[in-house]
């Protein structure tokens, strides 16, 4: 599915290269239902080039990801806000994309948009694909793919799991901000089947599916580390208060998609099956709900 390639033609750069923007330290190629795209790891992160995203919708077609964007409605445009990357190419250019996994984040968006009638028959095409794209990298993870590609894997230096968790988790504990919103729990209720609170607060499931489809589906060595910052998670001291700002971003907008697979299933098992068929298996696989 992937092989190592240098960088070539056909990626639109800026000529002025920023002094205070990370550079990317490996480039390949990664493929993605028969469309081979560029790809980039810079600063232990995978990024794909918005570009390289409409190639992989448009069938190769090509063209701006932003335009195809802006023809949807602000309500699923809006979930890939605050995506966006700036990064200086190998070469020194500089260059604009996304992270990885957020492939499957606008795929869900044109997916989600065109059940909802709302796509321009012209991108109907567009949300087929996407949801082709979706079903394909339902059993594979993104990043991994593109640190294969980009020959990361093998080079990895020491310090790339700190590097990760300095980006996604404060050094110290920040205020409380509520994270999870009332609807959240309130479809989370209906799809457990069980009361918003209880003599001791909300239920153990509650933080059980939090945990699952949120911090260990995200990252398990986040997951593990705030276990060990935060072994007894309650008010006033929640394992998102040691989310960064970047990392709380990301939460809000999967939180967002989360609810709307609630609202869409009838049942825990039904939610489930859209989520993985959606997002893939990234965290521990345990069924932490069994009866």
């Amino acid at each position: 599915m992937t092989h190592k390639e240098s960088i070539g033609t056909g990626l639109t750069v800026n000529k002025a290269s920023p002094i205070n923007l990370p550079r990317a330290s490996h480039a390949g190629m990664v493929e993605f239902d028969n469309v081979s795209i560029q790809c980039f790891v810079c600063d232990g992160e995978a990024l794909l080039t918005g570009r390289g995203i409409a190639r992989v919708l448009r069938g190769a077609k090509g063209g701006s990801l932003s335009r195809l964007l802006e023809r949807i409605p602000s309500e699923f445009r809006d979930k890939i806000r605050g995506a966006k990357r700036e990064f200086l190419l190998p070469t020194g250019q500089h260059a604009q994309g996304y992270p990885a996994d957020a492939l499957v984040t606008i795929c869900r968006v044109f997916h989600d948009a065109g059940r909802a009638g709302v796509l321009h028959h012209k991108q109907q095409a567009i949300a087929a694909r996407a949801t082709a794209v979706l079903v394909s990298c339902a059993s594979v993870g993104i990043d991994a793919l593109v640190f294969e590609a980009a020959g990361y894997d093998s080079e990895k230096p020491e310090t790339a799991l700190q590097d990760k968790l300095t980006r996604v988790l404060r050094a110290e504990l920040g205020q409380w901000e509520r994270l999870f919103s009332r609807d959240f729990f309130h479809e989370l209720s209906r799809l457990l089947r069980l009361p918003l609170t209880g003599r001791r607060g909300r239920p153990m499931r509650f933080g059980a599916f939090i945990a699952k489809f949120f911090y260990e589906w995200f990252d398990e060595d986040v997951a593990e580390a705030l276990r060990l910052k935060n072994p007894s998670p309650a008010r006033g001291s929640n394992h998102h208060q040691w989310l960064t700002p970047e990392a709380r971003d990301r939460f809000i907008q999967h939180q967002r998609d989360v609810i709307l697979f609630m609202r869409s299933s009838q049942t825990f098992a039904d939610f489930e099956n859209r989520f993985y068929a959606a997002f893939g298996r990234s965290g521990l696989q345990q069924d932490l709900f069994a009866a």
